[in-house]
């Protein structure tokens, strides 16, 4: 099956995505300010033209089936270019423009809120998408949004930046035995009750490859999936929570190094190379990749 050769109006596409997003044609069709039937004969004739079935009912929602995923994520292109061309021809200057990107939750916090603070008004405005490390991009291909933000590298046809390198750091509460060290080898630390992300994290994976790197192994670690949490199990005296992020709660950031080298991992940034506003993008992501040196003591531990 051709889709790209299947002639399909925007509008339908539209109602196609409303349907989706509701899960159900009433209120999609409530959502477009079109009656009902009318929004099911064209889901019913966008049907017949692709030869398929997009929606299976189930526990009365409407799911996509494997083919609506897949228009999904097309369709979704389709209207976030759509809304790209609007705006380019609207838009006489950058800052007149919006730019939407995916990045993880303290991504967001630590780095996107305060860089936008401090230099938003030179730039197009900016909205988040909040998304695992690992789904980043593909949240950023399936959103249609702008471009993505995180410690793993974009793929390879992507336009990207590797915007700077980020130590990792172990963050203890006052009392503990490293309170006040600037360093401690993955070797020493691993003597210790840690806290650690989980795997879909690159901090983890990064500091595993330490473990692994010194021989060594850590024994029944407490894995969490929120950074903010962690940080506050350590300051609680629950353990030695292994982070990138700035210090809270009154913890301690000691350096985590191997032989004497900080152990560290990157952030990148990547978009689409044939975006309409790539040449914004790129110099948003230049200008956002010089400021994290400036802002690395507020931003992240372990620089």
């Amino acid at each position: 099956m051709h889709w790209r050769h299947i002639p399909v109006e925007l509008r339908t596409v539209k109602y196609f995505l409303a349907v989706a997003e509701e899960e159900s044609v009433t209120r999609g069709a409530a959502r477009m300010h079109i009656s009902q039937p009318a929004v099911s004969r064209q889901i019913a004739a966008l049907e017949k033209e692709l030869g398929t079935e997009l929606f299976e009912r189930s526990h009365g929602r409407l799911n996509l089936t494997h083919a609506g995923r897949r228009l999904r994520v097309m369709a979704n292109d389709l209207v976030r270019r759509e809304e790209m061309m609007a705006a380019a021809t609207r838009a006489e200057r950058p800052t007149e423009m919006t730019l939407r990107i995916v990045a993880q939750e303290t991504t967001v916090l630590r780095t996107l809120t305060p860089f936008t603070a401090q230099r938003g008004a030179e730039h197009p405005l900016v909205d988040a998408v909040e998304s695992r490390p690992a789904e980043v991009y593909a949240t950023v291909q399936e959103t249609g949004a702008d471009l993505g933000v995180t410690t793993i590298a974009p793929p390879a046809d992507w336009d990207s930046r590797k915007l700077c390198d980020i130590g990792l750091t172990a963050q203890v509460c006052s009392g503990h035995r490293l309170y006040g060290q600037s360093t401690v080898e993955v070797a020493d630390l691993v003597d210790y009750q840690l806290i650690l992300m989980e795997d879909a994290y690159v901090s983890r994976t990064r500091f595993d490859a330490a473990v692994v790197g010194v021989g060594a192994r850590v024994r029944q670690p407490i894995v969490m999936r929120s950074a903010p949490i962690a940080q506050a199990h350590a300051a609680s005296g629950r353990g030695v929570a292994v982070l990138t992020d700035a210090p809270a709660h009154g913890l301690h950031a000691v350096h985590i190094v191997l032989d004497g080298e900080p152990v560290t991992m990157s952030l990148y940034a990547g978009w689409d190379p044939e975006h309409y506003a790539r040449n914004v993008i790129s110099a948003w992501a230049d200008d956002f990749g010089s400021w994290l040196p400036t802002a690395a003591e507020n931003v992240y531990a372990g620089r």
